[in-house]
């Protein structure tokens, strides 16, 4: 990594002479070149291999918030009835995107899965194949992550599944007399979740 100034032996094997491993015990920032020869005993060295490194720990700027559900059952209130197992998710990406850096989502925080992009990458959609059957609620983050492994900000988003009819109840109260029509009163009771 100096140019080629200095080498170290490398780790042949274990198993097999066509494989090579180092480790550098040295710590790098920013962009630099490793260089790579083979060298006989009681010979010359042979021919070098350059590779460059570069060393980024800058995060993503962009997100990728989700804005739009499949079936959704109001004006993007994240309340669907669909319950056949599949659900599609869209949404924008709020920034211009490098050209290593993707959108993923996840629903349990551990697996994250690649999202498609459009083709300018300003939007995203993914479809889950396997989202819930039955009743109840799904929360899904999407983050943007580049080829180092650094992750931007993770966007959160809760998805209700619901196929319960709202309850509506009436009450009445009558008071009768003379010249008076009774009224009464009507109460809609939201679902709970």
């Amino acid at each position: 990594t100096d140019g080629g100034a200095t080498f170290v032996d490398v780790v042949v094997g274990p198993t097999a002479t066509t494989a090579w491993t180092f480790v550098d015990p040295a710590s790098h920032t920013g962009s630099f070149s490793y260089i790579v020869r083979v060298k006989e005993n009681t010979a010359g060295a042979g021919a070098q291999t350059t590779r460059a490194v570069t060393i980024d720990t800058t995060a993503p700027l962009p997100t990728a918030p989700i804005s739009t559900i499949s079936a959704d059952s109001g004006v993007a209130d994240f309340r669907t009835t669909d319950l056949d197992g599949t659900l599609v998710l869209s949404g924008p990406v709020s920034g211009n995107l490098f050209p290593d850096e993707r959108v993923q989502i996840t629903k349990d925080g551990t697996n994250f899965f690649d999202v498609t992009l459009n083709a300018d990458r300003t939007t995203w959609t993914f479809t889950d194949t396997s989202s819930r059957t039955t009743q109840g609620s799904t929360t899904y983050s999407t983050r943007v992550i580049d080829t180092a492994g650094n992750t931007g900000t993770l966007v959160t988003q809760v998805v209700t599944f619901d196929t319960t009819a709202p309850v509506i109840t009436a009450s009445s109260r009558s008071t009768i007399s003379r010249g008076r029509i009774p009224s009464v009163r009507w109460q809609r009771t939201p679902p709970t979740d």
